[in-house]
């Protein structure tokens, strides 16, 4: 509903849902959330210790602000606005925790080494916290690094496509309006106007294209959507759309005249 036209989101169909599916929602959201949280800055691996390093310094006032910031930003992402979570919501905002806990990270690595020592007396306290605090620095450095490429990677390839996709508009009027997942791309690339294409069926899409005058539609595989995969596919043709006027058959990306007369020559079947 978010990104719907026809179905704008309201507290009745919001309330309409049934307490089962909300609090499901609500969970789900929350456990996304820290999913996230010890996915990304700490590889999984580093998260326990964390969890060891907030326990010993429960009580410390320089980790109060991290401590009410984390509870209010999990607790507003995961209850309140569960399904941005995963949209970049949650993890924009939670840029602001990672330097408490990567000092948490080493106080945890200390709490759980003297934990162990106690039960392995053959244990050297100071050179295993040497060695398994380096061994944390390197485990966070491996993981922001792969982390990084993935991420760029990633960009790089939707911005190829966009280029490859951009490049069959150049030549057009510069205020023909165009249709995609990413108008400000489109316009930053071709400087033509554009909006988003809305998450519904096919006939209200149509109608949104015919009240703004939309004269291009620009379909990318890896972001698209689902009322639009078929059209991509090949499966279906509206009348309303002619064949595609330029392919990207790797990436799966099409560009598609819009045509809302009769007399349009460009979806001529």
């Amino acid at each position: 509903q978010l990104f719907s036209v026809a179905n704008p989101p309201t507290v009745d169909s919001w309330l309409g849902q049934g307490v089962g599916q909300l609090l499901t929602s609500r969970v789900q959201g929350l456990m996304a959330a820290f999913g996230l949280f010890a996915a990304l800055p700490l590889v999984v691996v580093l998260a326990p210790f964390v969890v060891f390093g907030a326990w010993v310094h429960r009580r410390d006032s320089a980790f109060a602000p991290f401590f009410i910031y984390a509870a209010v930003l999990f607790t507003a992402n995961g209850v309140l606005f569960p399904a941005l979570v995963t949209h970049g919501t949650f993890t924009h905002s939670a840029v602001a925790l990672l330097p408490h806990t990567f000092l948490l990270v080493s106080a945890g690595v200390c709490a759980a080494v003297r934990w162990v020592a106690v039960r392995r007396p053959t244990w050297d306290v100071q050179r295993a916290t040497v060695a398994f605090g380096y061994g944390a620095v390197i485990v966070a450095l491996v993981g922001a690094t792969q982390q990084t490429m993935a991420t760029v990677g990633q960009w790089s390839a939707a911005r190829n496509m966009e280029v490859q996709l951009a490049g069959s508009l150049s030549a057009m009027p510069a205020t023909d309006r165009v249709m995609s997942i990413n108008p400000g791309a489109y316009y930053y690339l071709t400087g033509h106007p554009g909006l988003v294409t809305p998450t519904d069926d096919l006939a209200t899409i149509e109608s949104v294209a015919r009240r703004y005058d939309v004269r291009w539609l620009v379909l990318e595989g890896t972001d698209i959507v689902p009322a639009l995969v078929p059209v991509l596919q090949g499966e279906v043709q509206p009348d309303w759309l002619s064949a595609p006027v330029a392919v990207v058959p790797v990436e799966a990306g099409a560009v598609y005249a819009v045509c809302l007369t009769p007399d349009d020559a460009r979806c001529a079947r």
